[in-house]
């Protein structure tokens, strides 16, 4: 530029060690003619990744804080869900729907607050979405006693020209149908003024009377419901429809999980418990056929491999049958008698049995379902006989292996007996080891004889 003086250039002046940014550290890391930008820039480099490998172990060493169980809301009641109806439902019917979800947060609540209301007053920091998305959810004091936390899913789904109207209480850490209550109601019935049904006192008195205490001896085995296909033709209903009413059914007589398995009611175990749902032992795909309408349907079942670790029996053929009358779907007796089998199999004050012996070897008739885990240690003393080992695997129905009890094994443990090989006979009952370790010194006798 003219008027401006012009530097002369120094043949032998040096270029100035500067730290270069971090996009271009590898490039200086791997240069030749600057050592010192390298060392500097290594030293920063490597700092900074320390720093993140920290932040990381920290992060999934720290436990996660949840809600103690008396600090969380006894009882929330989400939004009314509309599963197989058509589009132009909600807009037809948004004052009756906005109603009876009123009426069922005042029949089932003593007070009622939006979570993310409660949340914010317990100084839980939310985002903007997930408070938007909890905001329908109202949740306070139960009116009749529950154990755990629990929610109410109110939903309404189309079975050819009935809508059933439908409320579920689920138990949130656990994911399994603490209770239902249900009414099939016309589809005419829904296009007039007013609406065919009402959430009153009469309808949570009833809800919490079908509540049943978890049975413990039971909680080995839930059942789990699935689609072969899946439908929501809004002109004739929803298999998902079916499934629920089914489970509302089965729930009488044992464990169910929740077949819808909601958006609302993941983000409330997320946000309030620190565990996950126990899978389900036994998964139930089912085929409705195409055209469910009823008031029978043929229907083909296919027990699914789950936590059994193989598939149980294959096209079984069943027929289900709508009773509007009482409101409810009729379950066929021998498929009923079938899962209390099942469940009878897994019952937790019946100890693991052997079933089978392979040298060294034992095949229990109980596993992951009843309990057992890994390297468990087991034991038993009787007639004189001391024996001891601990889990090394599992096995399948595909080993045919029969328990002394009689039935076929669908999922047994493998415990390798590490004392008292030869005194091991069918029959035998092993039960968890009690030794504490490092065990004491001097060494006695593990476990230990009751005085």
């Amino acid at each position: 530029v003219k008027g401006l003086p012009v530097q002369p250039k120094n043949e032998n002046q040096q270029p100035k060690n500067r730290v270069k940014p971090y996009i271009f550290m590898a490039l200086t890391i791997c240069s030749r003619y600057c050592p010192r930008t390298q060392r500097e820039n290594l030293n920063l480099f490597l700092n900074s990744i320390v720093a993140w490998v920290c932040y990381f172990i920290l992060s999934i060493t720290s436990p996660w804080q949840a809600f103690a169980q008396d600090e969380l809301p006894k009882l929330s009641v989400l939004p009314i869900q509309l599963v197989g109806l058509d589009n132009e439902f909600p807009s037809r019917n948004k004052s009756k729907l906005d109603a009876l979800h009123k009426q069922l947060a005042s029949a089932l609540l003593s007070e009622s607050q939006p979570l993310d209301q409660w949340l914010l007053a317990k100084a839980r920091t939310l985002s903007y979405n997930l408070g938007r998305s909890l905001h329908p959810v109202l949740s306070g004091p139960s009116v009749f006693p529950i154990e755990s936390p629990a929610y109410v899913v109110p939903i309404l789904c189309r079975i050819d020209q009935h809508i059933v109207v439908a409320t579920q209480l689920v138990s949130v850490s656990q994911n399994l149908l603490l209770a239902s209550e249900q009414k099939f109601t016309p589809l005419a019935a829904w296009e007039g003024e007013g609406s065919p049904i009402a959430f009153t006192a009469e309808w949570a008195r009833s809800l919490g009377s079908r509540m049943k205490p978890m049975d413990k001896e039971t909680q080995g085995f839930s059942v789990d419901l699935t689609l072969q296909r899946g439908s929501h033709n809004s002109r004739v209903g929803s298999h998902n429809c079916l499934n629920m009413v089914l489970a509302n059914e089965l729930q009488k007589t044992m464990n169910v999980s929740d077949p819808l398995d909601l958006l609302e009611g993941y983000r409330l175990r997320q946000l309030m418990t620190n565990s996950s749902p126990k899978k389900s032992p036994r998964t139930y795909s089912i085929d409705w056929g195409q055209n469910p309408k009823g008031p029978t349907f043929d229907v083909q079942l296919n027990a699914i491999e789950s936590v059994f670790g193989s598939s149980g029996p294959r096209n079984i053929k069943a027929r289900f049958t709508l009773n509007n009358a009482e409101n409810r779907l009729v379950v066929p007796d021998d498929f009923n008698q079938r899962l209390i089998a099942t469940q009878n199999e897994l019952l937790t004050k019946d100890l693991p049995q052997v079933s089978k012996i392979n040298r060294a070897w034992v095949y229990l008739d109980r596993g992951r379902a009843w309990g057992l885990e890994m390297n468990d240690r087991l034991y038993f003393e009787a007639d004189g006989r001391f024996v001891k080992g601990h889990v090394v695997g599992f096995y399948t129905a595909n080993e045919k292996v029969t328990s002394p009890k009689g039935f076929l094994v669908q999922e047994g443990a493998i415990v390798f007996v590490r004392k008292g090989q030869r005194d091991v006979k069918v029959g035998d009952t092993f039960q968890f080891d009690p030794t504490s370790y490092p065990t004491p010194w001097p060494a006695v006798r593990q476990p230990m004889k009751k005085p």
